[in-house]
């Protein structure tokens, strides 16, 4: 399992700087500013969430923001945080935030794996508009083929808010994967997928599962687990610990930052567990119970809580069903 390490710098009182942000409420009397509302904080996430993406052009890698109502702070978890970091953000956007390091630590950088492509590795290409995608790439997931006039064509399946369709996807380190052809991500689909079609000998049975080892593929789950579940991303890695599994769950996933556009897909799994175990770029990672010999298939990363203890995902069943593909599980001789 991936370790994380946590640091933790937080602002308890709100200044006159934080006042003066556009969509906050300036205080009306008194040498103190006030408490800031839950409007003002909220417009102050957006307006982070907004800048993600310059920000990630200059070195600082925002995670996941939140509005922590009761300590009137904006959470803002960051990649890798200092004293530059910090105090860039305080210049930037005032005093009432909590400023959170999530710093994943991988013993294998999954930017640069492959081919053969495991699922669990990490993909960058265009993005739909999904903020994770923008900020973090996604998440391979299984592979899978299917017969087209008699001949054998292999795919990758990610998750289908990731990657704008008919454009190329690379491996994190730029080596090309293949185009995306098809996305069943739209508003009452049951599969947040979409397949990118790579070369014969680039396809694999295997996950990356607890770094850097990788696990066959020997199986698909015929209903949803409910206990022992695991997920695998580039952001989190592998995290298991994941209970309480249900399905026939209706989820609103954004497509930007201020919600004002959102899809809504139905019959998700939703799952919890005790700790952080999930993140923007987590999204098209497989999710997968152990067995005898490997992993069995229950679905692909879709979405999850802002404290990271909620994931939601597509049902290996239902993106199967809706693809109409099949899955590369193991030969027996580590191909499919």
């Amino acid at each position: 399992m991936a370790r994380n390490r946590t640091a933790v710098v937080t602002m308890m009182t709100a200044l006159a700087a934080f006042l003066a942000t556009p969509g906050v409420a300036a205080a009306t009397s008194g040498a103190m500013p006030r408490v800031p509302s839950a409007a003002a904080l909220t417009a102050l996430q957006h307006k982070i969430d907004a800048d993600t993406p310059q920000l990630r052009t200059e070195g600082i890698a925002i995670v996941a923001t939140r509005v922590a109502a009761d300590a009137h702070t904006v959470d803002v978890l960051v990649a890798q945080l200092n004293q530059p970091v910090w105090q860039a953000l305080m210049a930037r956007y005032g005093p009432a935030l909590t400023l959170e390091q999530h710093d994943y630590l991988h013993t294998m950088d999954r930017s640069n794996v492959g081919p053969p492509w495991p699922g669990g590795m990490e993909l960058l290409g265009s993005c739909v508009g999904s903020t994770d995608c923008i900020v973090a790439g996604c998440s391979a997931g299984y592979t899978a083929w299917q017969y087209i006039q008699n001949v054998r064509f292999y795919y990758k399946l990610t998750a289908g808010h990731c990657f704008t369709p008919n454009t190329a996807v690379t491996s994190g380190s730029g080596v090309p994967v293949g185009h995306v052809i098809q996305s069943w991500f739209s508003s009452g689909s049951n599969a947040d997928a979409e397949d990118i079609l790579i070369s014969p000998g680039t396809q694999t049975p295997k996950i990356i599962t607890s770094d850097p080892t990788q696990a066959m593929l020997q199986t698909a789950a015929p209903t949803p687990s409910t206990s022992g579940i695991c997920k695998s991303g580039i952001t989190t890695g592998e995290t298991c610990g994941w209970g309480g599994a249900s399905g026939g769950w209706t989820i609103h996933l954004c497509e930007d930052p201020d919600c004002t556009v959102f899809v809504t897909l139905v019959d998700q799994v939703l799952a919890t567990r005790s700790s952080y175990g999930i993140g923007p770029g987590d999204s098209g990672g497989p999710v997968y119970t152990y067995v005898s010999g490997g992993v069995r298939a229950e679905g692909l990363v879709s979405g999850g809580s802002d404290d990271g203890m909620t994931i939601t995902y597509s049902f290996i069943q239902d993106i199967l069903g809706t693809s109409n593909l099949f899955l590369c599980f193991d030969l027996g001789n580590g191909t499919c």
